[in-house]
C-alpha cells in the first residue's frame, strides 16, 4: 500500500436492539449492538458517501461502518471482535494487507485515487506506506 489511513476509537458504546444511529437514525439496531466511535470524518476527507457495510479494520478484524458519516467521526460495529475495543485503539481506513484502498474505492462508489486525494492529513492519520 502506497498509504495507510487510520484514526483513533474515541468511544465505545452499548446500543439497545431499535436505537438509532447516526445522522437521521439511518441505522437502527436489530440486536444489542457494541459500538465504536472513530475520531474521523467527511470534515477529515473521508468519503461522505460511505454507507453502512463500508468496511474498517480495528483489532485486525473488518467491521462494517454503521450510519452515515458525521463531520467528525463515524461509528463502526466492534460486536464481533473477541478483544475489547477501547478509546485510543487505532481503527485502519484503508492501506493495510487486508483492507487495500481499493476494497474501500468500489464500496463507496469511486476510484481509489479519489480517496488517496480527498483525505487530509492534518491530525497525522496519513502515513506513508
Amino acid at each position: 500500500p502506497a498509504m495507510r489511513v487510520d484514526a483513533p476509537v474515541i468511544a465505545v458504546r452499548e446500543h439497545s436492539k431499535g436505537q438509532g444511529i447516526g445522522y437521521g437514525a439511518t441505522f437502527i439496531c436489530q440486536a444489542e449492538t457494541r459500538v465504536a466511535m472513530v475520531g474521523i470524518g467527511y470534515g477529515d476527507g473521508y468519503p461522505r458517501a460511505a454507507a453502512t457495510g463500508t468496511p474498517v479494520q480495528i483489532g485486525g478484524r473488518i467491521c462494517p461502518l454503521l450510519g452515515r458519516v458525521s463531520m467528525d467521526s463515524i461509528a463502526v460495529d466492534v460486536s464481533e471482535l473477541d478483544a475489547p475495543v477501547s478509546p485510543g485503539d487505532r481503527a485502519v481506513l484503508w492501506g493495510s494487507d487486508s483492507l487495500p484502498v481499493e476494497v474501500v474505492a468500489e464500496s463507496v462508489g469511486v476510484i481509489p485515487y479519489e480517496l488517496l486525494c480527498t483525505i487530509r492529513g492534518e491530525r497525522t492519520w496519513v502515513k506513508d506506506g
